[in-house]
């Protein structure tokens, strides 16, 4: 994509023509790699329930694609173009945590299974920790995107990128919401259930663009914003009242102590900074070191047991 955007003529064609050869050249490896398994025959004797399950899992992942880029097009119908750039850049940016969670939930995934097809002392206990280890992981991205943004006048020369950092705290605050959603809905596909996916999905939309409808005209990219993070918080709420039984793990001290905390902070250094008692630099810096804090106090132990286990596959290497 880079040698495309500066070599070719159409910057854009370049960029396009990057894409297509770097996905064929990934699809190409993936293809070769699965070679063994694969055939030009179809048996719907194995096909009917994965269809089955699709015809609600995908419906639900479109929707969740169309949320995470349909918001550009109400800042682009009511806003100017230099906003719908910064917002651009602070969707990208926040959009890291996704990305994370994402990841990080693929890891956990058999390993959560595993512990949900058993009902003994320890897979509870498993379950526990690997719902520990996930609100750490995404707290740490939460954090890691307020510290970038928070410090991005030494990343970025053009100044009309700096009017995102405002908009920081209660937009990655959505993502937090999110995450939690995701892992949660993890558990239903674990019983090969995908519609609460999609009925989630349903309700962030039509309740993001109705609140963008309502918020974006009067208060620019702070409703977008507002549209954004409410959305994925109501999401979660209607979640947790369906289904409180999945989200006790994360009530859990450990992982209550770092959720609270750092919804706290969120929002403390959101009125911080927008009243200026404290510039964007200080708020990132401080987050840093409270996160950083809490989870060497909660965790230290396991970390000392991660530290011994990168020492041990360092040995062995």
């Amino acid at each position: 994509q880079v040698v495309g955007m500066v070599y070719a003529t159409d910057a854009i064609n370049g960029a396009l023509v990057g894409r297509l050869v770097g996905n064929t050249i990934g699809a190409a490896i993936v293809l070769w790699h699965c070679r063994r398994w694969l055939t030009w025959r179809l048996d719907t004797t194995y096909l009917a329930k994965p269809l089955r399950f699709a015809a609600f899992l995908l419906p639900g992942f479109l929707l969740e694609w169309g949320g995470a880029s349909g918001d550009r097009f109400w800042v682009e119908r009511w806003l100017s173009l230099s906003l719908l750039g910064v917002y651009s850049l602070l969707n990208v940016i926040s959009a890291t945590t996704e990305m994370a969670s994402g990841a990080l939930r693929m890891a956990i995934m058999p390993f959560l299974y595993e512990s949900l097809g058993s009902n003994t002392p320890q897979s509870t206990e498993q379950r526990q920790h690997l719902y520990n280890f996930y609100t750490a992981i995404m707290v740490l991205a939460v954090t890691a995107v307020v510290f970038l943004v928070s410090h991005i006048n030494y990343f970025i020369k053009n100044p009309d990128y700096l009017t995102l950092q405002p908009y920081v705290y209660l937009y990655v605050l959505g993502y937090l919401f999110s995450a939690i959603s995701a892992f949660i809905i993890f558990v239903f596909f674990y019983h090969k259930n995908p519609k609460p996916n999609l009925y989630l999905m349903l309700g962030v939309i039509s309740l993001n663009i109705a609140l963008n409808y309502c918020l974006t005209p009067t208060y620019a990219l702070w409703g977008v914003v507002a549209a954004a993070t409410g959305a994925r918080g109501v999401a979660l709420a209607i979640l947790i009242g369906f289904n409180p039984r999945l989200f006790a793990p994360f009530l859990k001290w450990r992982s209550a102590t770092l959720l609270l905390s750092t919804v706290l902070f969120l929002v403390l250094a959101h009125f911080a900074t927008y009243r200026q008692y404290c510039s964007h630099n200080i708020a990132g810096w401080a987050m840093l070191l409270v996160v950083v804090v809490l989870l060497l106090g909660l965790y230290r132990q396991q970390m000392k047991q991660v530290v011994m286990i990168f020492k041990s596959r360092l040995g062995n290497r």
